[in-house]
């Protein structure tokens, strides 16, 4: 079970990845640094919103962020929050998928995030649901919903 978290940095990395979830840009705007970057699996980096919802709708409707553990670190006015947990959500077909792992990692700077890194197991998944081994459904993560999320912040 996740740490309630109200104030601070992860606070902070949390709002974003919510707000990212819900499509509220608005809200992602006011939580980042003007020189903002995000990064994926494979290399795949972003400045730019709207080519990271272009990029994920190519691999997915939706998709939604289990927290299972938080840590934050900071030193220097420099904060390093990790997330990690799993993915939940709805492939291009229309299956659902769940009990994916992954770590985000944040980086802030007065009080915004200027860096975002996303480690993911999307890619394994997708490949074993290609090879026929299933669309990646942990049995024991069945209590996460995919259901109305747009958001890309699983990519």
């Amino acid at each position: 079970m996740t740490q309630m978290v109200e104030s601070g940095p992860a606070a902070t990395a949390i709002r974003f990845l919510r707000s990212l979830e819900n499509g509220d840009l608005a809200a992602v705007k006011t939580l980042i640094a003007p020189e903002f970057t995000m990064q994926f699996p494979g290399g795949v980096e972003f400045a730019d919103f709207d080519a990271l919802f272009a990029w994920a709708r190519g691999r997915y409707t939706g998709v939604r962020k289990k927290f299972e553990r938080i840590d934050t670190a900071e030193s220097n006015g420099t904060a390093i929050v990790h997330i990690s947990g799993t993915l939940s959500g709805r492939w291009l077909d229309g299956d659902e998928f769940s009990g994916i792992r992954y770590i985000d990692r944040f980086d802030l700077q007065a009080g915004l995030i200027v860096r975002q890194t996303v480690w993911n197991d999307m890619g394994e998944a997708k490949l074993k649901r290609q090879a026929g081994h299933g669309a990646a459904i942990n049995p024991a993560d069945k209590t996460s919903s995919a259901s109305g999320t747009s958001g890309a912040s699983g990519a």
